[in-house]
């Protein structure tokens, strides 16, 4: 198993479950030094580093399955080795910045992003 951050809609049980093809349970964990940002017009937020901020996630150990779906949901971007609050290591399938909309960058927050994404995300990663 290796031990992966997920954030932004992976957050969410419903993508989270149509993008592993399974239900999970993963443990709290939190990023320090990074923000979550969008611009409203992307399906998914992206990482990028702030000093003082942290991202709330989850930890999920993953299994070799997983990786490959998540892979393939981070349009084949490579997992970068990330040092959570306690100072665990895990991975992070970070969006690629070069795509994002747009409008100018905000606080992603899953309140604001699920009635325009969540159906949408959820669907495309169970085709």
């Amino acid at each position: 198993m290796t031990a992966v951050f997920l954030y932004g809609a992976l957050t969410l049980a419903a993508p989270r479950a149509a993008v592993l093809g399974r239900a999970t349970d993963p443990a709290a964990a939190t990023l320090p030094g990074h923000d979550l940002q969008w611009t409203g017009d992307d399906a998914l937020p992206w990482l990028v580093p702030a000093g003082g901020a942290a991202v709330a996630g989850l930890l999920l150990e993953a299994t070799a399955e997983d990786l490959d779906r998540l892979a393939r949901f981070a349009g084949g971007a490579a997992p970068r080795p990330v040092t959570l609050a306690g100072g665990r290591g895990a991975l992070a399938y970070a969006q690629p910045v070069a795509g994002r909309g747009a409008g100018p960058a905000q606080p992603w927050r899953a309140g604001d992003w699920a009635p325009r994404w969540a159906a949408t995300v959820a669907g495309a990663a169970a085709d």
